[in-house]
């Protein structure tokens, strides 16, 4: 005998409903989890340019290429809200914590010999670092590093990432916010590490004077204000 096909049966009425539910969530996460990674994306940009970056990577690069970099960042920073821009700014003290303790825990291992060379490496690379800005000459600026002017825009975004740290945009941060800003990373150090930090730029500045050069005016002199 023949088999018949029996005929296929309508879906429920409730079993639609089910359907249409599941799919609207999937849809709605779906939408939810791209508008955060789309709205997220500057903060990505700005979490991959610094955490591949090393203490002897920045004094190594290039005068360009230091400046590109905190152009860049800058230019990151303004399109971010300032809750992302505080998360951003825990991440990069975060991770430059943690570079200059390995750079410290590192020099202070060494025999009082191999200190003397890593202190001459990092000053002649201090002085070639600053030598570099002095000499850059922007396109389309006159003068020099020493005197410098910016077209509209092209300072701004420098500006902003040279005073990563306060939140806000626009001016560059006074010598005030500079040491209050440095207070505040050293305030969230440990202990140990401020003494490390204290040693290391007293053991610079008295090889600076047995090389017979000055203190680099930057950064507030060797690191921003001292540990209290």
């Amino acid at each position: 005998m023949a088999m018949t096909d029996e005929p296929e049966q309508p879906m429920s009425q409730r079993t639609k409903v089910l359907i249409a539910v599941v799919a609207a969530t999937f849809f709605i996460g779906l939408l939810y989890w791209g508008w955060g990674f789309w709205r997220d994306r500057h903060m990505r940009e700005a979490q991959a340019m610094f955490s591949n970056m090393t203490l002897d990577k920045m004094l190594d690069s290039k005068p360009e290429e230091r400046m590109d970099g905190m152009k860049r960042m800058g230019e990151l920073r303004e399109k971010m809200s300032d809750s992302q821009k505080g998360q951003v700014d825990q991440m990069f003290q975060a991770h430059m914590q943690k570079q200059a303790a390995e750079k410290f825990n590192t020099f202070f291992a060494l025999s009082p010999e191999e200190q003397k060379k890593e202190l001459d490496k990092d000053i002649d690379r201090m002085f070639n670092m600053m030598k570099g800005f002095q000499n850059m000459t922007f396109k389309g600026v006159g003068g020099k590093g020493g005197n410098m002017t910016f077209k509209a825009g092209e300072g701004k975004g420098i500006n902003i990432a040279m005073r990563m740290g306060d939140g806000k945009s626009g001016k560059t941060a006074s010598p005030e916010q500079r040491n209050k800003n440095a207070s505040n990373r050293l305030d969230s150090s440990s202990p140990e590490m401020r003494a490390q930090m204290t040693a290391y730029f007293d053991r610079l500045k008295d090889r600076m004077k047995e090389r017979g050069q000055q203190a680099i005016p930057f950064l507030g002199g060797f690191g921003g204000p001292r540990p209290k």
